[in-house]
């Protein structure tokens, strides 16, 4: 069984959040599932991932794997 490639993107978000000592809980699955635009960054994947107290530039990262 293979996963789907949003399910796998959305891991690749929470993963760099969690690899920078975050915890990956409601707040950044929520964020971690607006898709990035070509590889760009989602406005609100960034929004949500720093109201929830991630770094901008690890938002940043995360939110270009989404």
């Amino acid at each position: 069984m293979t996963a789907s490639p949003a399910s796998a993107t959305t891991k690749q978000c929470e993963g760099v959040v969690r690899g920078n000592g975050y915890v990956v809980g409601p707040k950044v699955k929520t964020a971690c599932s607006w898709p990035s635009l070509n590889g760009t960054p989602n406005a609100l994947c960034l929004q949500k991932l720093v109201i929830a107290g991630v770094k901008y530039d690890v938002a940043e990262t995360a939110c270009s794997w989404a």
